[in-house]
């Protein structure tokens, strides 16, 4: 059966969901706006079995609908110690827990990145206390990779691409602005959140401290192995 025509929109929708793309093909006949409503309704609703981009689809008598679901960005914090800090942006990639990969999958192409760095050296004995923000980057890894340093250390890595040309800025005139600190039973313990070594943050807090350091926002327009990504600001 010959297509008669395609509908593609856009709309915009809340987070987590950044973009909706809906595509019409009729058969028999042009659906109405509301068969497509239900449709985009429906495919809303449905878990998502891939947070990045899913596709849900409706075939009915007459046409068929496929609905596209851009997600939107997550943003993280990453605790890493100034220097391990240095070499994975030398390097391109984010390193988390010692090399484990657990945190790396809760990653996505598209998120934000942000280090932390409580010392100048992960040994205690030669670290002195830093508590800065020390680089930023957006995930362009689709997803973990082994690296072999040596016969004994073969740690888990995800691919970065870190903002160049950003200063490290100290948490403590931030702490009274970030959300993530507020929201804790006892914000004079803020240094608690960073034991966990890796965790979510909100938008507003990734854009404060994103400008803090001078950097201009995620990055658009990232090329990898397979597909291009646009990710919007």
């Amino acid at each position: 059966r010959e297509c008669v025509s395609i509908l593609r929109r856009s709309v915009g929708v809340p987070a987590p969901v950044a973009a909706i793309d809906v595509v019409v093909i009729p058969t028999l006949k042009v659906p109405s706006v509301a068969e497509v409503e239900v449709v985009v309704a429906a495919a809303t609703a449905a878990p998502k079995k891939k947070r990045d981009l899913w596709c849900y689809f409706a075939l009915q008598r007459d046409f068929f609908i496929s609905v596209s679901i851009q997600m939107a960005p997550k943003y993280w914090i990453g605790v890493v110690s100034q220097p391990h800090v240095e070499f994975g942006v030398s390097g391109g990639f984010c390193q988390m827990h010692h090399g484990k990969v657990a945190a790396l999958y809760r990653m996505k192409v598209g998120d934000g990145l942000i280090y932390y760095s409580p010392k100048t050296d992960m040994d205690p004995k030669k670290g002195k206390p830093l508590q800065s923000f020390t680089a930023i980057g957006s995930i362009i890894g689709e997803k973990p990779y082994q690296f072999a340093m040596n016969e004994n250390s073969t740690p888990f890595r995800l691919s970065v691409a870190y903002e160049p040309n950003v200063k490290a800025v100290s948490i403590r005139p931030l702490l009274d602005k970030l959300d993530f600190v507020r929201k804790i039973k006892n914000p004079a313990k803020w240094g608690m959140l960073f034991r966990a070594g890796h965790f979510e943050i909100g938008k507003n807090d990734f854009d404060l401290i994103s400008a803090a350091m001078g950097a201009g926002g995620p990055v658009e327009n990232v090329s990898t192995e397979n597909n291009t990504f646009t990710i919007k600001q």
